[in-house]
């Protein structure tokens, strides 16, 4: 009796085992159609990273995708508002002050992706005049 409860714990072992290893061979892989590679998303920038209310800033994002394919970008903020498309874009702020993120996601046609945030500030306008005008 006792040979074969080792040998059924044996068996629960090894079965334990191999999906153990099937479960780490998944987690090496890339997202996405089989070896497809997402693309890389090489500089995400802002021509003014500070600006008053109301005013723009262009926006560039600039991705490229390893397995050569197409790159198309999905544009999203959390205030203001976004104009144009493709990678570059243009921010406009909103009338509050604050800290605000534009947010990029660049995709493949294999449906891999990766995706960046910017944060840019809306700030206070200098006071104009000065000292007992």
């Amino acid at each position: 009796m006792k040979s074969h409860i080792c040998r059924m714990r044996a068996g629960t072992v090894l079965v334990t085992l191999a999906v153990l290893m099937i479960l780490a061979s998944a987690c090496g892989s890339v997202p996405g159609s089989a070896g497809n590679q997402p693309p890389v998303i090489s500089s995400l920038e802002a021509k003014y990273m500070a600006l008053y209310p109301k005013a723009a800033s262009e926006i560039k994002c600039i991705a490229s995708d390893p397995d050569g394919d197409e790159v198309y970008f999905k544009w999203s903020c959390t205030g203001g508002s976004l104009s144009d498309a493709g990678p570059v874009v243009t921010w406009k702020a909103p009338n509050s002050y604050g800290d605000y993120h534009i947010m990029v996601i660049a995709e493949d046609d294999g449906g891999g992706s990766t995706h960046g945030t910017l944060t840019l500030s809306v700030v206070a306008r200098p006071s104009r005049g000065c000292c007992g005008r």
